[in-house]
């Protein structure tokens, strides 16, 4: 923020993953209120210092960014940006919609310098994005229609980029998904626990957003199963893999794109089991998922 208030802008571009993305976000805010010391952001935190339908009074005062992203976890279609406090080891949302870019360019080719690993693992995470959506018992049919889509290309687009990485239209393919997925925030059909307890496993045990879709989303879909099992077959039919459980098909994909599996597999250690699911509470992601959650015990399973 302070390189960009030397410069003098007249739009920020950020090209890279959701890291960059997010920071940007953070960036424009900063430059908004002239805020130079990361206590200052505390009284932005979280969704409640605005209102997202409507076009805010202030907006002729604000800078805006350009987001042309590299990997699948889809920031830049969001008005809010996650930033990891690093005194508390957790990750917050900082929220407002001037913060939401202009533009997006989703451009395959730019994809080719991200490695393999990474545009996987941020699949799972645009996987995830609809998958979580489309088990939701708050689903809307438009959200259906658009989670089915995009878990179609996405199962389709990243095994082929697995195979060959020069492969454009599988890229397209996969952004194509990405993007659609992220449609469904805007019909109010939230996400839960593998969101959740992802939040929080970057926050406290530095395990990359993509890498915690790959090791949460079956089992979450398993232990969720009692609540939604009948919304969970539409997962496993977008996924080409009907009469198969969501958890057994999702855990088939990820195996098959060589991604981590387990919690072992990120080195989360078993000790802190507790202390992460204390905080799994309190993330927002939590409140949407299919079968309740109000004890930390139930995270630990």
């Amino acid at each position: 923020a302070a390189a960009a208030r030397l410069a003098e802008p007249d739009l920020l571009l950020a090209v890279g993953g959701s890291s960059t993305i997010d920071a940007t976000k953070l960036m424009l805010l900063c430059l908004r209120h002239g805020i130079t010391q990361t206590d200052e952001l505390d009284a932005y935190r979280g969704f409640s210092t605005s209102d997202a339908s409507l076009r805010p009074a202030d907006e002729s005062r604000w800078l805006r960014m350009v987001a042309v992203p590299t990997t699948l976890s889809a920031a830049e279609f969001t008005w809010f940006g996650g930033a990891y406090d690093a005194r508390r080891r957790v990750k917050e949302p900082y929220g407002y919609p001037m913060m939401v870019p202009q533009a997006v360019i989703l451009d395959p080719a730019i994809t080719l310098a991200t490695p393999l690993p990474l545009f996987l693992s941020t699949g799972m995470k645009a996987v995830d994005h609809a998958a979580e959506r489309l088990a939701s018992l708050n689903a809307e049919p438009f959200t259906d229609a658009v989670s089915m889509q995009s878990l179609r290309l996405l199962a389709g687009g990243l095994p082929r980029v697995s195979k060959d990485p020069t492969d454009l239209q599988a890229r397209m393919d996969c952004q194509m998904g990405m993007a659609i997925a992220m449609t469904g925030p805007g019909a109010g059909v939230g996400v839960g626990a593998s969101h959740a307890i992802g939040h929080v496993l970057g926050g406290h045990s530095g395990v990359a957003h993509g890498n915690t879709s790959c090791v949460l989303l079956p089992p979450v879909m398993r232990w969720n199963s009692p609540a939604n099992g009948a919304r969970q077959k539409l997962v496993s039919e977008a996924l080409g893999r009907p009469g198969v459980d969501a958890a057994t098909a999702l855990a088939e994909l990820i195996r098959r794109l060589d991604l981590p599996q387990r919690l072992r597999d990120v080195s989360v250690r078993r000790e802190d089991f507790p202390a992460i699911a204390e905080k799994v509470l309190q993330d927002f992601a939590i409140r949407a998922n299919p079968r309740t959650v109000t004890a930390p015990e139930q995270i630990v399973e």
